[in-house]
C-alpha cells in the first residue's frame, strides 16, 4: 500500500509514495524501464534502509506493467546534518525514471511540495539530466560503461594493449582470481577495503554495510565478489552487482604491496568474462562507475577497458531558497587533513559514526 497517495494528477495519471520493500511488483515494474539500474531495486532500498536507518519515499506514477514514473528518495533525517531527502545515498548514478515532460512537471511539484511538507532542507539527485536540463549540476563525475558481447575474444581484442599485457602479466605470475560468494569473502574484501580507504585518508564504511549488501545482494544472486589470491594470500577482491542486464562495479580494493601483480586488471577481467558467459542470462552492460572530473588517471584506466564515455550530473535543490545550488563541501577534503594523524581503530570508528549522517 502507498504511503501516502497526492491528489495531482495529469490526465489519468495518480501520484503516489511506496516504500519498494513492502510492494509486491516492485521489481518487475522497475526492470520495465529502459532507465532502471540496482539502485532503483528493492534490494538497494534494503540495504539502506536496515544499514543506515533511512526512511524510503518512492515517488510512482504507475502504468500497468511498468512505472511510467519513478523518482526513489530516501528520507535522512539527522541531528549533525539536518533533514533532506537524497536520491539515493551512495549511489553512482540514479536517474529518476520519466516518461514525458508534462510527467516530469507533475513529479517535480510533488516532490518539493512533499520536502517542504516534511521540513526538508534540501533535495540531492545522483542523476537526473533529463529532468534538470538547463539547471547547473552541483557536481560532475564521469561515467564508463563496457558493451558486453558473448565473444570474449572480441572484447579481449578492444582492450587497450596495456590492458591486455596487464592480464597476461597477473596470470603468468601465478595470480589466482575466483568467484566466492560467501560471508568469509565479504570479511576478505571489507579487510582490503579498509587498507585501500585507510590508504585514500577516507574512513572505510562500516562493516554493517556491507552485511546488508551480502544478505540483500550478493546472497540473493544479485552480485558476485572476486578474489584475486597469491600464494595464498588474498592481495585483491572487488564486489559486483547486477540486474536485468546491467552489471556494475561497485567496490574494489587491493594490497599495494602486491600492485606489481596487476591483479586488479586480472579480476575485472574475469567479472567481464563471467557476465559475457552467464548463460541462459544475457547482460549487455558492465558499468565501471563514477570518476571525478579531476582524476584524469582513474579516467584513462576505464577508458582502457574499451568503455563508452559519458558525463553524470548531481543536482541540489534548496527548499529554502527554491533554487538549484552547489554542494557543500563533504568529509574528504578535511577527512584528508586529519584521518593520517589518527590510528586506524579511531578511523574505523569514524566510519561507523559519520556515514549514516552523511549519506
Amino acid at each position: 500500500m502507498p504511503l501516502e497517495t497526492n491528489e495531482s494528477r495529469t490526465g489519468n495519471d495518480l501520484v503516489t509514495i511506496e516504500n519498494p520493500i513492502e510492494y509486491r511488483d516492485w521489481d518487475r515494474k522497475v526492470l520495465g524501464s529502459h532507465e532502471y539500474s540496482i539502485f532503483h531495486s528493492s534490494a538497494w532500498a534494503k540495504v539502506l534502509t536496515d544499514a543506515y536507518g533511512y526512511q524510503s519515499r518512492y515517488f510512482c506514477i504507475e502504468n500497468g506493467s511498468r512505472f511510467a514514473a519513478m523518482i526513489p528518495i530516501m528520507e535522512i533525517s539527522s541531528p549533525l546534518t539536518g533533514k533532506r531527502g537524497v536520491s539515493l545515498p551512495f549511489t553512482d548514478h540514479c536517474s529518476p525514471i520519466i516518461d514525458g515532460a508534462d510527467r516530469s512537471r507533475q513529479m517535480w511539484q510533488e516532490v518539493v511540495r512533499h520536502g517542504k511538507d516534511n521540513a526538508w532542507k534540501y533535495i540531492e539527485f545522483h542523476g537526473g539530466k533529463n529532468l534538470f536540463a538547463g539547471h547547473v549540476p552541483a557536481a560532475s563525475f564521469f561515467k564508463h560503461d563496457i558493451f558486453i558481447s558473448e565473444d570474449v575474444e572480441e572484447i579481449f581484442s578492444k582492450l587497450h594493449g596495456s590492458r591486455r599485457r596487464n592480464i597476461k602479466k597477473a596470470d603468468r605470475a601465478g595470480v589466482q582470481v575466483q568467484i566466492d560468494n560467501s560471508p568469509d569473502a565479504m570479511r576478505i574484501f571489507y579487510g582490503l577495503h579498509c587498507k585501500t580507504r585507510e590508504r585514500h585518508k577516507i574512513p572505510p564504511q562500516p562493516f554493517h554495510f556491507f552485511e546488508n549488501i551480502y544478505s540483500h545482494i550478493i546472497a540473493r544472486g544479485q552480485g558476485n565478489i572476486i578474489t584475486a589470491v597469491h600464494e595464498d594470500k588474498s592481495i585483491g577482491a572487488a564486489v559486483f552487482f547486477h540486474y536485468g542486464t546491467k552489471a556494475l562495479y561497485k567496490f574494489g580494493a587491493s594490497d599495494l604491496d602486491h600492485q606489481h601483480l596487476r591483479m586488479n586488471d586480472l579480476i575485472i577481467w574475469k567479472a567481464i568474462e563471467w557476465y559475457a558467459s552467464a548463460a541462459p542470462h544475457r547482460f549487455e552492460t558492465l558499468s565501471l562507475g563514477r570518476t571525478a572530473k579531476d582524476n584524469e588517471g582513474l579516467r584513462r584506466f576505464k577508458n582502457s577497458w574499451g568503455a563508452e564515455e559519458s558525463n553524470v550530473h548531481y543536482y541540489e535543490y534548496s527548499l529554502t531558497n527554491d533554487r538549484f545550488e552547489k554542494s557543500s563541501p563533504n568529509i574528504t577534503g578535511l577527512s584528508r587533513k586529519i584521518l593520517p594523524r589518527l590510528p586506524s581503530f579511531l578511523v574505523r570508528k569514524i566510519g561507523s559514526w559519520m556515514y549514516r549522517h552523511i549519506g
